[in-house]
């Protein structure tokens, strides 16, 4: 069986500046497939003016499964924030939660469902910490891996008001 990451997933993340981004360890070649995947994007460079704004995030789950997580997001900063699974995935959602615990943003995949990642955009009002909910709403090869990155709009770039939808590629797997 293959596990490899949609191209599209990748292009998704792409042209997210050009500073280097820290550096996540996986554990396993399914941890590095969907990391591959969100840091070969960030280096296509096809949507100007993101950079990491912390490292990634790596996880797992079984279908039907909610994975919190924890980033400290800064107000006046625009982020884009992308959750990308491996090929066994075929529906990932994301949704981010105040420290109040008030839903900020969320993206059930809709349209993007069959590539495999979801993405929304925050603009904190106040600093402060998020929660967000990675939902592996479908996982056919459990568990299922996936990568989440938080990304930053350069201030002098142009900030989009919605992330871009890409053609559906593969990325070959690890050699």
């Amino acid at each position: 069986m293959s596990r490899t990451v949609s191209y599209a997933a990748a292009l998704l993340f792409a042209g997210f500046a050009s500073a280097a981004s820290a550096q996540t360890m996986p554990s396993n070649e399914y941890e590095m497939d969907v990391l591959r995947s969100l840091n070969t994007a960030w280096r296509e460079n096809l949507y100007p003016g993101y950079a990491f704004a912390q490292p990634e995030i790596l996880g797992s789950a079984d279908a039907l499964q909610v994975r919190p997580h924890e980033v400290a997001l800064r107000s006046g900063a625009d982020y884009l924030i992308v959750v990308v699974c491996d090929d066994d995935c075929s529906d990932i959602d994301i949704r981010a939660y105040t420290e109040g615990g008030a839903e900020a943003a969320y993206d059930e995949a809709g349209a993007r469902r069959r590539l495999g990642f979801a993405s929304i955009m925050l603009s904190p009002l106040t600093s402060q910490t998020y929660r967000l909910d990675v939902d592996m709403f479908s996982c056919t090869n459990e568990p299922c891996y996936y990568a989440i990155g938080v990304f930053v709009a350069d201030q002098g770039g142009a900030v989009p008001t919605s992330p871009p939808d890409a053609p559906d590629h593969s990325i070959p797997a690890l050699q």
